[in-house]
C-alpha cells in the first residue's frame, strides 16, 4: 500500500473511532455499561483492551470490572482458502504435504487467530491454530490512533477517575504482541509440561515444534471431558472432589511454589483425559518475581490469621501510587474490611468476594498493583467458579493456607 493509501485508511479509521465516541457522548461522562458499548462499537483490538481492563481491579473500579468481563470476541471466520494461504506462506509448501486432514470447520475463532482440528501425516491428531493475516498491522494502528484519540477528545479528563488509558493501552499492546508470536505460547506450554512431567495427575499437549512458527502454532490434540461436564465425569466415575481438590493444590503450587501460573483458568481450559486434569491454551500465563511470591505468601498469611496491620505492609510494600496515601485512613478501610472475615471459618469465606473488596479499596486509593498479582487476582476468582462447579465443598482459601 502507497503511503499516501495508507495515510487516508488510517485518517478514515481515526474518523470512524472519533464518531463512535462521540455518538455516545463520551465528553457527557462514562458508566460501565457505555464503556462496553463504545469498545464493542470500536471493533476486536478495543474488546482485546476491555477484556484486560476487566483483569485489573487496582487500576478500574469493580463496577467496571464486572460489566467488561462481559465482553466477548465475536469474529466472522477466515474463509478456509485463507487459512490454507497462510499455512503455505509460513511452510513455504503446501499444507496437504504437512497433514493428512485439516478440519475445514473451525473449532474457535477469535480476534487474533483461528483454529482447526487436524491430522499430520504420520496420523497424529493436532490442533492448528492460525494467525488472521494483517492482525499485527491493523491493531499496531489502532493502538496509535486510540492514543490521538484521548488527546485530541482529552478523554485522559473524562476518564482519570476511571482508568489511566496510557497504562490499559500499554499493557494491552505489550500482551498483545505476545500473543501475536505464538513461539511464546509454545514455549509457555512446554514451560508448563516439563514443570509437571513428574506429577501424574496433571497434564498438558505436546507441542509439535516443526510445524510451529511465529504465526502458526501446531500441539497434540486433547480430546477427553471438560471438566465441568458433571454429567459426564460422573457417568465415567470420576470422583470429582477428588478432581477439585487436586486442581486446587495444583493451582495454588504454581502460583506460591513456582511463581509461573495458567492466567485464564475457566472450564474451557481444562480437560480430564485418561484420568489427568490436562491444561489447554497457554496464550495468557503470569509469572510472580521471588519477590512478590514472597509478598503473596505474607498477603495470605495475613489474610488467615486476620492481621490486618500486616495486610496493610504487604500491600504498600507490593503496589505503587500517583497520589500520596492516607496511611491512617487506609489503616482504619482495611481494619474495617478484615473486621467482616474475622469471625469465619475458612471454609465460609467466599474468596472472590473478598478478593474484590480489597481491589476495590487499593482503587479507592490508586494503589496499583503488580501486572502478576492483579492477572492473579482475577484468576483466583475464575478458578474458585471453576472449583464450584465440580465440588462446593473444596475451598481454595483453605489450600492457600495450609
Amino acid at each position: 500500500m502507497s503511503s499516501s493509501k495508507k495515510q487516508g485508511s488510517s485518517w478514515k479509521r481515526f474518523k470512524q473511532i472519533v464518531s463512535i465516541l462521540r455518538k455516545h457522548h463520551i465528553q457527557k461522562g462514562m458508566d460501565p455499561v457505555k464503556l462496553r458499548l463504545i469498545l464493542e462499537d470500536l471493533g476486536p483490538t478495543y474488546v482485546k483492551i476491555g477484556q484486560i481492563m476487566s483483569t485489573r481491579q487496582d487500576v478500574f473500579s469493580q463496577r467496571y470490572c464486572e460489566e467488561l468481563v462481559k465482553l466477548r470476541s465475536s469474529v466472522t471466520p477466515l474463509p478456509y482458502e485463507t487459512i490454507l494461504e497462510v499455512l503455505e506462506s509460513q511452510y513455504r509448501q503446501a499444507p496437504s504435504e504437512i497433514f493428512e486432514t485439516i478440519d475445514e470447520v473451525p473449532l474457535g475463532s477469535a480476534s487474533i487467530a483461528q483454529v482447526h482440528a487436524a491430522t499430520l501425516k504420520d496420523g497424529r491428531k493436532v490442533v492448528i491454530k492460525v494467525q488472521r493475516p494483517g492482525i499485527y498491522k491493523e491493531m499496531e494502528e489502532d493502538v496509535e490512533l486510540i492514543r490521538k484519540a484521548v488527546k485530541i477528545l482529552n478523554l485522559s479528563e473524562t476518564l482519570t477517575s476511571i482508568v489511566d488509558m496510557d497504562t490499559v493501552v500499554d499493557e494491552f499492546w505489550t500482551t498483545a504482541q505476545q500473543e501475536m508470536d505464538f513461539r511464546h505460547e509454545a514455549a509457555s506450554a512446554k514451560r508448563f509440561k516439563e514443570m509437571y512431567a513428574d506429577v501424574q495427575y496433571i497434564g498438558a499437549p505436546t507441542i509439535v515444534d516443526a510445524y510451529t512458527t511465529s504465526h502458526v502454532l501446531v500441539m497434540e490434540y486433547i480430546g477427553g471431558i471438560e471438566i465441568d461436564d458433571i454429567v459426564t465425569l460422573d457417568k465415567e466415575g470420576y470422583a470429582r472432589s477428588e478432581i477439585c481438590e487436586k486442581l486446587a493444590y495444583n493451582y495454588v503450587n504454581q502460583i506460591i511454589d513456582v511463581g509461573f501460573f495458567h492466567a485464564d483458568p475457566h472450564a474451557g481450559n481444562l480437560r480430564i483425559d485418561e484420568g489427568k486434569i490436562v491444561w489447554i491454551d497457554f496464550g495468557m500465563m503470569g509469572e510472580l518475581t521471588p519477590r512478590d511470591r514472597d509478598l503473596m505468601k505474607q498477603g495470605v498469611r495475613s489474610l488467615v490469621n486476620r492481621d490486618s496491620a500486616l495486610l496493610v505492609e504487604t500491600i504498600l510494600t507490593l503496589g505503587t501510587s500517583k497520589k500520596e496515601i492516607d496511611h491512617a485512613k487506609f489503616t482504619v478501610e482495611m481494619d474495617r474490611f478484615m473486621n467482616k472475615y474475622i469471625n469465619m471459618s475458612l471454609s465460609d469465606i467466599n474468596l472472590p468476594q473478598m478478593v474484590q473488596e480489597m481491589f476495590a479499596i487499593c482503587h479507592q486509593y490508586a494503589i496499583m498493583l503488580p501486572k502478576g498479582i492483579s492477572m492473579l487476582a482475577r484468576s483466583l476468582i475464575t478458578i474458585e467458579g471453576t472449583m464450584r462447579v465440580l465440588d462446593p465443598k473444596t475451598n481454595i482459601m483453605q489450600v492457600l493456607s495450609s
